[in-house]
């Protein structure tokens, strides 16, 4: 028997294998195509898998899934199971949480089914961690660690991602058309990054992909990968060719379901397969009441109609972007999931780079050959210079009193949409806080007097008026500190956004960027950046984006890579781009104090306040912004006296520019409440902090992370106060809204989590200080920089006192001594030495350190 016959022979073995025996005889009649030879040596495998049932793994099986309800409570290692995520063909997979070290992770623990293991299934387990060892990749789900059970059973310790499948995150957040290829963008990318490693997923589909709530898509389950080598780490791949029928039928590539060589096109296919659901939300086929050979007939013969058809065609409501898919976006989707693997993608960089040229307005590669639809591409990019020529052209050829009505009407027409244009921008220019200086705007007016302008349909044929009083209309949300209304405004306009002219594109790519920084979708900012930052047009644009840049890395806590990129855009000598510099120069203080630069911090700030006062005035939005930066530094530096000032002078400026229902004018007032509880005066800030609580709560929400902070701020001055109950419910909603808003690098809720334990410890709560300030520390040894030294010192001894508390011991109260005298010697902050007072009321005063 040659290669290829028993290849075909042992793939068709597995499918009808699957069937009961009736089926079984059903489908292998069916099959036309099979020779005498062929149908009678099936047969015998199948009576003989009959006669074997009983010695088969499907006892195994029944024991396997019995036995996985017992690994609950069960330790691996560091980690104790917690739950059942999922069970596969091989193994089971459990969440698990760390029980060792004093640290809170939570992992994914996938063990073995030890009944089915023989050689060929621990070569493609072994094959599997080599895989999971060999990629480190931001959107491939990590390995931590691997080993075997005292029974020789292997597993792996693998990252737990808590998200949700793709498709349900999209449908779950009415993701959009923009944001659904930059998710697929990322996919791609970590495809790539698996090829370039020589290894092919094979199973791709968007049950494999989970989506975080920071938007961040990770690939996950490499049990039937494919490395395209004959050896790998201590593997030989030979081992590994069985059981390669475990894949989605939804998902397969018709060469793989033939059991057909397999190279990176066949992630191209199962690429595309996600990208067709992205588009249309529907998978590929329907295979719904098809018995296999019916399924096989389907996937290897019917070629799936265009996404914007299939769309078309369902009874469920569709998304705006969906009624008027791209041909350019058919097209790319259908190229990935041709049949013959030599006419697809030979790569997905390929279909990467298709997709961006989408993205640009550019001619996809997947539509070449069609003159026509390149002029059309053309005539896009370059519509104004091409009009222009036209015009020209026709003012030379035509003649007549025709041509001089045609011309005239034409000019009146222009006139009348710059008039419009016009008329709207000056309308937004009188409602701007710079200039309205005698009434007070909050963000419902701007919206209802200006934002309903740019949606209306009375500009459905003038796009360009449309994005260019979008954009002014985002600007004023920005500026309103409102980045969600900013990025559902551009949303909403996004099939405008192509035809705007560069500098408008420009002006609602960086303020979506801008918005989505500031909302935290970091990954966004990042995607954006690789998008259009190295196609930016000038100076000024470069600047913006390098600007946007510094953001993300301020956001990841990089703070060095961000001093590098502010200092370049701060020093940069171009006079358009004022603001961009201002804007630098507002963050640098900020870095600085971050890094430990506190001196530099200082005069840095005050050097660019007085700078703007003599630039701008009494009363203007960037003094304000100023003023703003310029006070948290001054918080920061535990200035509370100049920061008092400054405060005051922020509330007058921000009541006079946005009214006292703005979120810049609740800043202020916070900010002023911090100053005068540090100045003594009690009974003032807790009346400003409450106040500016009940505020945020209406701008922002309950749940929103600056709520969190707010409510942080009002339970330090109730603590200060005396009222330690009312403190410890400010403090324990704080940490229940950051931790399910806020990011774990955020020094915010390592703060807050470290204060909550405190206040708990001293409310003879040990178990919970404990858990609490667990979670802090976890946070400093993942994301260092969030800590602070004399914090950190804090932190232990709250860590030492809680076991002691709960277990009191000889080795637990030498354990207390030891934390106490450290954290008295590095305790040098504000927020570290009361704490540390609160814990230990009377320390010796050799050893504790003067305040700054």
């Amino acid at each position: 028997m040659s290669n290829s016959t028993f290849q075909r022979v042992r793939h068709l073995f597995d499918i009808l294998v699957e069937l009961t025996p009736a089926q079984r005889l059903a489908d292998l009649e069916a099959r036309s195509d099979l020779d005498a030879p062929t149908r009678q040596l099936l047969h015998q495998l199948l009576q003989l898998d009959a006669d074997t049932a009983s010695l088969t793994a499907a006892p195994a099986l029944v024991a396997a899934h019995r036995a996985a309800r017992d690994w609950i409570g069960y330790r691996v290692g560091a980690y104790a199971i917690t739950a059942k995520l999922g069970e596969g063909g091989m193994g089971s997979v459990f969440r698990a949480q760390r029980v060792v070290g004093n640290i809170d992770q939570q992992v994914a623990i996938k063990i073995a089914h030890r009944e089915l293991l023989n050689e060929s299934s621990l070569a493609r387990l072994r094959l599997e961690r080599q895989v999971l060892a060999l990629l480190q990749h931001p959107n491939i789900a990590a390995m931590y660690d691997l080993g075997e059970l005292d029974d020789g059973t292997p597993y792996i310790v693998m990252e737990y991602v808590q998200a949700l499948p793709l498709p349900d995150y999209v449908a779950h957040n009415g993701t959009g058309l923009r944001e659904r290829l930059q998710l697929f963008l990322q996919l791609c990318d970590a495809v790539a990054y698996a090829h370039r490693n020589l290894i092919v997923h094979r199973d791709i589909k968007p049950a494999n992909v989970l989506v975080t709530d920071t938007g961040q898509p990770k690939l996950l389950d490499f049990g039937i990968a494919k490395p395209l080598q004959h050896r790998l780490g201590s593997v030989e791949i030979e081992q590994t060719h069985a059981a390669q029928r475990y894949f989605s039928l939804r998902n397969v590539a018709p060469e793989q379901l033939r059991g057909e060589t397999v190279t990176v096109t066949c992630d191209v296919y199962g690429l595309g397969t996600v990208l067709y659901e992205l588009l249309c939300g529907h998978p590929l086929y329907d295979l719904e009441g098809l018995n296999l050979t019916e399924v096989e007939q389907r996937i290897s013969q019917d070629d799936p109609p265009p996404p914007s058809r299939r769309a078309a065609a369902s009874n469920a409501a569709l998304l705006p972007w969906q009624r008027t898919l791209a041909p350019d976006l058919d097209a790319i989707a259908l190229f990935a999931l041709r049949r013959d693997p030599q006419a697809r993608y030979a790569s997905v960089d390929a279909l990467a780079a298709d997709l961006h040229r989408y993205l640009h307005g550019y001619p996809v590669a997947a539509r070449q050959g069609s003159r026509l639809y390149h002029a059309g591409r053309f005539l896009r990019r370059h519509r104004v210079a091409l009009a222009t020529s036209a015009l020209f052209v026709a003012v030379i050829a035509v003649a007549g009193t025709l041509w001089l009505r045609q011309y005239i009407s034409a000019q009146a027409e222009r006139e009348r949409a710059e008039n419009v244009t016009h008329i709207i921008i000056d309308a937004l220019a009188a409602v701007q806080p710079a200039r309205a200086r005698d009434q007070e705007i909050s963000a419902r007016e701007v919206f209802e007097q200006v934002g309903s302008i740019a949606l209306s349909s009375s500009l459905d044929n003038q796009p360009a008026t449309r994005t260019q009083l979008a954009a002014a209309v985002a600007r004023i949300y920005l500026q309103l500190g409102l980045p969600r209304e900013a990025l559902t405004l551009i949303e909403r306009i996004e099939g405008d956004i192509p035809q705007a002219s560069d500098k408008v594109r420009f002006e609602l790519e960086t303020a979506r960027a801008q918005a989505q920084l500031e909302l935290g979708r970091v990954w966004q900012v990042r995607a954006a950046l690789q998008t259009h930052a190295e196609t930016a047009r000038t100076a000024p644009e470069r600047l913006q984006w390098r600007l946007l840049e510094a953001g993300v890395h301020i956001n990841r806590g990089e703070f060095d890579q961000a001093l590098a990129l502010l200092q370049t855009v701060a020093a940069a000598d171009s006079g358009a781009a004022q603001m961009t510099r201002s804007a630098a120069r507002r963050l640098l203080p900020q870095v600085l104090l971050r890094l430990g630069r506190r001196d530099e911090a200082q005069a840095s700030a005050r050097e660019l306040l007085s700078e703007h006062r003599s630039l701008y005035g009494d009363t203007h939005p960037e003094l304000l912004a100023t003023l703003n930066d310029v006070l948290s530094i001054m918080l920061d530096l535990d200035n509370y006296a100049d920061a008092a000032g400054l405060a005051a002078e922020t509330m007058t400026m921000s009541r006079h520019l946005y009214g006292e229902n703005s979120l810049i004018y609740t800043k202020s007032l916070s900010k002023h409440a911090t100053a005068l509880a540090e100045l003594g005066q009690l009974d003032r800030a807790l009346d400003e902090a409450r106040s500016s609580l009940q505020k945020i709560r209406a701008l922002r929400g309950e749940n929103a992370p600056v709520t969190a902070s707010y409510h942080y701020y009002l339970a330090l001055i109730l603590e200060r106060r005396g009222d330690s109950n009312a403190a410890l419910e400010h403090f324990a909603a704080a940490a229940r809204i950051g931790e399910a808003s806020m990011s774990e690098h955020s020094d915010a809720l390592y703060q807050i989590r470290f204060k909550l334990a405190a206040a708990q410890l001293q409310h003879d709560q040990p178990a919970a200080a404990g858990k609490s300030i667990d979670s802090a520390l976890a946070m400093a040894e993942r994301y260092p920089l969030v800590d602070k030294p004399d914090l950190g010192a804090v932190a232990q001894l709250i860590r030492a006192l809680a076991d002691n508390r709960l277990q009191p011991s000889a080795a637990y109260a030498a354990a207390v001594e030891h934390s106490t005298a450290t954290a008295q010697a590095e305790a040098r902050g504000l927020l570290a030495r009361r704490t540390l007072a609160a814990l230990v009321p009377t320390p010796r005063p050799d050893t504790v350190a003067a305040p700054r």
